[in-house]
């Protein structure tokens, strides 16, 4: 896994505890679908059997937007879960 400056950046607007998280949730498998190019992803993160969450992470210039469907104590955690299955697919 070799990230770019902007995924760099993306990963590192997040707080130590929210990227462990995602990184946690990445580990675990709950990233289950994603799709797009390198300037366009769309996931699928289910964080139990009973919560599923669409993430979306677009690079505008420069810089990564993430929006997600998931709630406020875990909507970080989903963007940071979807960008290192990401890196981890290879872009």
């Amino acid at each position: 896994m070799n990230p770019d400056r902007a995924t760099l950046n993306f990963l590192n607007t997040f707080p130590e505890k929210v990227r462990h998280e995602g990184e946690m949730l990445h580990r675990d498998g709950c990233v289950t679908q994603i799709f797009g190019n390198h300037l366009f992803v769309q996931g699928r993160v289910e964080v139990n059997r009973a919560r599923a969450f669409t993430t979306t992470l677009r690079l505008q210039g420069n810089r990564w937007i993430g929006e997600s469907t998931s709630d406020a104590g875990s909507e970080c955690a989903c963007l940071v879960a979807t960008m290192m299955e990401r890196l981890a697919r290879g872009d």
